[in-house]
């Protein structure tokens, strides 16, 4: 055999392996993997439609703030949690079809009734689409969630938890500050009213006092220094305080703010605050850890 065959053969046998790999041998080839390609600096709005038409959650940028809505209640966003969802939004890339017809949509729990997010930017809409289950590998530690983008048929294969992000909760996605004073340098009174505790702490000459009393100013200082960013936890659902007085309030006067916050009572040990700023969230309390941080008798102020 010559050479001029053997090489002929060879260009024959290298065009076959190119060929059968750009039409069947590599999953890239047969579809764009770029599913949702979205320019997250441009969303103004997250509609999250629930399954069994269980209601949505929007989410919207107001004046430059985030804030968290549904059919009954309005609330601040938490920005991180708001960041994390336009973060997965910006990286959803396809690593194969999975099925192309109704009948299989169940599987993968991305049937017209299942959940969906709509992604909105001013009045166009940008994305929308099927957030379905996540499949989890055991062995590998990985997860692969399913995505049908709305009013088609095909369902796609996607690495990742999805639905742990894009599936979310109106709890998961409040902002759950009950304070936030940057610093206690700011703060120039702190008066307490209520069934308990009735006093006021106001500082003169940089000296904190209740009436004539002078304070410990260590233990003033740290008392002060937990409004600055105080988190609650559970955030309560359609809570009704309607028709009852607060057992307990605070408010925290500075150079051009009034903060307050209220407490009510809950069964024996236990309270729901309230900040009227941040209307439709009540925070649930059981252990009155919270409710200790920023209600204390006033001889706790006292030199011992």
């Amino acid at each position: 055999m010559n050479n001029r065959l053997l090489a002929a053969i060879f260009l024959i046998l290298i065009g076959i392996y190119f060929v059968s790999k750009w039409v069947g041998g590599s999953d890239d080839r047969s579809f764009d993997r770029d599913i949702i390609t979205i320019d997250t600096a441009r969303v103004s709005q997250l509609t999250f439609d629930m399954e069994n038409n269980e209601g949505s959650i929007t989410v919207k940028r107001m004046r430059g703030e985030w804030q968290v809505e549904t059919t009954q209640r309005v609330a601040p966003a938490k920005a991180m949690s708001v960041k994390n969802i336009l973060g997965t939004l910006s990286d959803i890339n396809a690593n194969r079809v999975v099925a192309n017809s109704e009948d299989k949509w169940e599987d993968y729990e991305v049937q017209d009734g299942d959940a969906v997010l709509t992604v909105m930017a001013d009045n166009e809409t940008l994305a929308k689409f099927h957030v379905g289950r996540i499949a989890f590998n055991q062995q590998k530690r990985s997860g692969t969630s399913f995505v049908r983008l709305f009013g088609e048929n095909e369902v796609y294969a996607v690495d990742g938890f999805l639905s742990i992000t894009l599936k979310p909760s109106f709890e998961s996605l409040v902002d759950k500050t009950v304070l936030d004073i940057s610093s206690e340098d700011e703060i120039n009174e702190v008066e307490l009213a209520g069934d308990s505790l009735n006093y006021t702490i106001s500082k003169s000459d940089a000296e904190w006092k209740i009436g004539d009393t002078a304070l410990d100013s260590s233990v003033i200082t740290d008392y002060l220094s937990k409004f600055s960013l105080l988190q609650g936890s559970e955030v309560l659902n359609n809570y009704d305080t309607t028709g009852r007085p607060a057992f307990q309030s605070i408010s925290i006067k500075g150079d051009g703010f009034i903060r307050e916050v209220k407490a009510y009572r809950e069964g024996h040990n236990g309270f729901v605050l309230y900040n009227p700023e941040r209307p439709s969230v009540y925070f649930g309390d059981t252990s009155g850890n919270l409710f200790g941080k920023i209600y204390r008798s006033a001889n706790s102020f006292y030199d011992k």
